[in-house]
């Protein structure tokens, strides 16, 4: 068994809570803020393995304490990291699409085909086409989670054509921007709220990652579920890059050397080994899973365009070249084929 393998089926199994860092009297104590539920993937995977390698390589002067925030606690998270009143902030980029906007391109429907690949190409786009609204921030982690899925009370979903007008529960904007293109009624979510929103009927169906299916029991409420167009949220981990420069020489080293240790590729790997064991625990107990079909091709590439142009058009009245991006992001998946 791979290292990897090893480490995403526990992920799953144990439930993690902030972990405290005690800092020495000639350390540093930085707090690290994520708004992911007890026990997500993102933790055990990426928060808590990047957190303890850079205490590790600055050989402990370096303390950092995790720190765990409600949904709606976490709304300015990203500005309190711009006004450096917290030191690291775990994000999901798609939360914050004013913030990011150039950044939400990476989650349109794009073909990558794997949360591997998707991570290689979302790190060379945001460091050739998205510096300017990172330029706040040091970037020590970006990747991509999964693909999107759906998932349902029950046998609602027989290809796109069946989705007009369900509740649709999104938590995004991309994934907004999907429940419009298939004339579903989306129905803002925070993920924590899914499951009982599900067994009251608050919503149809939900689209999330499959690694947050288990971590966050969506399972408890949804038995069916359906493949979409490749289309991954963003992940990325952030520092204030003027706290980041007052440290001393060998500190910024220290990080630096922790953040490469691992390669956008390889935790999108993480990402990827994580969603085939949980499809795999929902098809063990008895769920049905649609998987695309050529059938619902047309359709489905009708829903991608509009996604797609809607992202475009609000790039241009933001005074960007929309086409010219849409471009390059396609140039990016073509390439990252091609390198394969």
């Amino acid at each position: 068994m791979s290292v990897r393998s090893k480490v995403c089926v526990p992920l799953f199994a144990v439930a993690l809570g902030a972990i405290a860092g005690t800092a020495s009297a000639a350390g540093i104590e930085f707090r690290w803020h994520h708004d992911a539920a007890p026990g997500a993937f993102e933790l055990g995977a990426l928060i808590e393995p990047l957190a303890r390698r850079i205490e590790r390589a600055s050989g402990h002067r370096i303390q950092i304490r995790i720190v765990a925030e409600t949904p709606t606690a976490a709304a300015d998270l990203v500005e309190r990291l711009r006004r450096d009143a917290i030191d690291i902030a775990f994000v999901r980029t798609g939360r914050f699409p004013d913030t990011f906007p150039l950044l939400e391109g990476l989650e349109l429907p794009l073909g990558a085909p794997s949360a591997e690949a998707m991570s290689r190409i979302a790190w060379d786009y945001a460091r050739g086409h998205a510096t300017d609204e990172l330029a706040p921030f040091m970037l020590l982690h970006l990747s991509a989670a999964d693909a999107y899925a759906m998932h349902a009370r029950s046998g609602l979903i027989a290809g796109p054509d069946t989705l007009k007008g369900i509740l649709l529960g999104v938590g995004t904007r991309p994934t907004e921007r999907l429940a419009v293109a298939l004339d579903a009624l989306k129905v803002p979510i925070s993920l924590d709220a899914t499951v009982a929103g599900l067994m009251r009927g608050d919503h149809d169906a939900v689209v999330a990652a499959w690694t947050d299916v288990v971590p966050r029991r969506l399972l408890d409420g949804a038995f069916t579920h359906a493949d979409l167009p490749a289309q991954h949220a963003v992940l990325t981990t952030l520092m204030n890059r003027d706290r980041f420069a007052r440290l001393d020489p060998t500190l910024r080293a220290a990080i630096d050397r922790a953040a490469a240790a691992v390669t956008p590729a390889e935790h999108g790997r993480l990402w990827d080994e994580g969603a085939a064991y949980a499809r795999a625990f929902a098809v063990a107990r008895g769920d049905r899973i649609r998987p695309l079909v050529p059938a619902d091709a047309g359709r489905w590439a009708a829903v991608a365009a509009a996604m797609r142009s809607a992202w475009v058009a609000d790039i241009d009245r933001r005074g960007r070249d929309g086409p010219a991006l849409l471009d390059a992001l396609d140039d990016l998946v073509r390439g990252d084929a091609v390198r394969r």
